[in-house]
């Protein structure tokens, strides 16, 4: 059996099919002891389907020692033909890989979710499902608000990846994010969890977000109208009111929540504070103009 302590990086580039016609291919790495391992964290990631994606397979799984970044291409193609079979894939044609056996205890640990260091009222009991995100459904952002209080800080990580992509992308917030707001000042206010300062920087962002002013959502909205109407399934219009309502929404909902965020900018961690801070700063910003 291979030794469990002995651990290489593997890269593993999942498929998906992006709408017809399209692939999306996502990569991520790996380390264990065995690409067999890999290969089925890389099973696992895909399997959750976010974004409206399907998954379809793997197209690669090869050891590495380079960063790779984990940012996802599109392109125009058949996503079932870029998928390789198991055996086909270069990690489990190695010789070395092919003598030895998986820890089968490695792989059940690895596949086994850690514990959450706190319980969140309330946010199962949402109809996250009904609301919507950049990429479509949000019924994906419950299990990233969840991991926010992870015991690994890689879930932790990842989680607040999604969530700047999901409920706050490229500046914009959604009906989602209204909701996710109060949930990310629970795990905010308690202080025992770790890394409160990056979920203090998504709430930053979120209220300079809300801080837009109306007027310039719709020029722009109007500008990409006149310049990409026929990508737009929708009036420019319309989304341009859908998103205004959204920032007036997540306003309200930090305006409500004052008291909490007050307190956070008093936090003895400084950079909960700072981004605290930063974010009564934004809202003060809509009083003053």
């Amino acid at each position: 059996m291979n030794n469990p302590d002995t651990k290489a990086q593997f890269l593993a580039i999942l498929i998906y099919e992006d709408g017809e016609g399209w692939i999306c291919e996502e990569p991520h790495v790996y380390t264990t002891s065995h690409p067999e391992i890999a290969y089925q964290l890389a099973l696992a990631t895909g399997n959750e389907q976010r974004y409206g994606r399907t998954f379809v397979g793997l197209s690669c799984l090869e050891e590495t020692s380079e960063e790779i970044e984990p940012i996802a291409r599109l392109r125009q193609g058949d996503a079932h033909q870029r998928v390789q079979s198991k055996t086909d894939l270069q990690a489990f044609n190695d010789p070395r890989w092919q003598s030895t056996l998986h820890d089968e205890n490695e792989l059940c640990e690895a596949l086994t979710e850690p514990d959450f260091l706190m319980d969140i009222p309330g946010l199962d009991d949402t109809p996250w499902h009904t609301l919507k995100h950049a990429y479509g459904s949000a019924y994906d952002v419950p299990k990233d608000i969840r991991r926010l209080t992870s015991s690994s800080d890689v879930y932790r990580e990842n989680a607040l990846w999604h969530l700047f992509g999901s409920i706050y992308h490229q500046g914009t917030v959604y009906s989602a994010t209204v909701t996710a707001v109060p949930f990310l000042l629970q795990i905010l206010v308690n202080t025992s969890l770790p890394d409160r300062g990056q979920v203090a920087e998504l709430l930053e962002a979120l209220a300079e977000s809300a801080a837009f002013d109306p007027a310039q959502i719709a020029a722009r909205w109007q500008w990409l109208g006149e310049t990409f109407g026929e990508i737009y399934e929708r009036p420019s219009s319309e989304m341009a009111a859908e998103e205004v309502a959204a920032c007036q929404s997540v306003l309200q909902c930090l305006v409500d929540n004052l008291p909490h965020i007050q307190q956070l900018a008093d936090d003895s961690d400084v950079d909960v504070a700072r981004h605290a801070q930063a974010a009564l700063a934004h809202l003060a910003s809509i009083d003053a103009a």
